[in-house]
C-alpha cells in the first residue's frame, strides 16, 4: 500500500517538468506561460491545505481517498484531451487537487495505523 501511495503521488506532481519542453512546442505557447503551467503544481497546495484537512475529517478517510482517485482519472483525462493552454491547468488544477487529497488519505490511513 505504501508503495502505491508514493507512486500514484510522485506520478501526479512529476508529470509535468519532464514534459515540458515537448508541451512547449506542442502548444506553441511561451516561456512565461509554461511557467505559469508549472506554478500551478504550488497554487493548490497554498490554498487546499488547511480545507483538506476539514475535508478528510468530515467525509473520512475512505471517501477522501476515492474522491482523489477519481479526481486523478478526470484530471489525466483533462489532460489528454487539452488542446489550449488553459485546458492545461483545469487538467493540472484536478490532478494537483487529486495529489493532496490523496497525500491526507495516505497520511491518516499510516497515522491512523488501519
Amino acid at each position: 500500500m505504501t508503495y502505491f501511495c508514493m507512486l500514484s503521488f510522485a506520478m501526479v506532481f512529476q508529470s509535468i517538468s519532464p514534459l515540458l519542453t515537448l508541451i512547449r512546442d506542442e502548444f506553441s505557447i511561451s516561456r512565461a506561460e509554461a511557467g505559469l503551467l508549472m506554478s500551478f503544481f504550488a497554487l493548490p497546495g497554498i490554498i487546499v491545505a488547511l480545507p483538506g484537512g476539514i475535508i478528510s475529517d468530515r467525509f473520512g478517510m475512505k471517501k477522501t481517498g476515492i474522491a482523489s482517485l477519481v479526481l486523478m482519472v478526470i484530471g489525466t483525462l483533462l489532460w489528454e484531451q487539452a488542446i489550449f493552454l488553459y485546458r492545461l491547468m483545469w487538467a493540472e488544477l484536478s490532478l494537483v487537487l487529486a495529489g493532496l487529497l490523496w497525500q491526507l488519505f495516505c497520511l491518516n490511513y499510516f497515522l491512523d495505523g488501519s
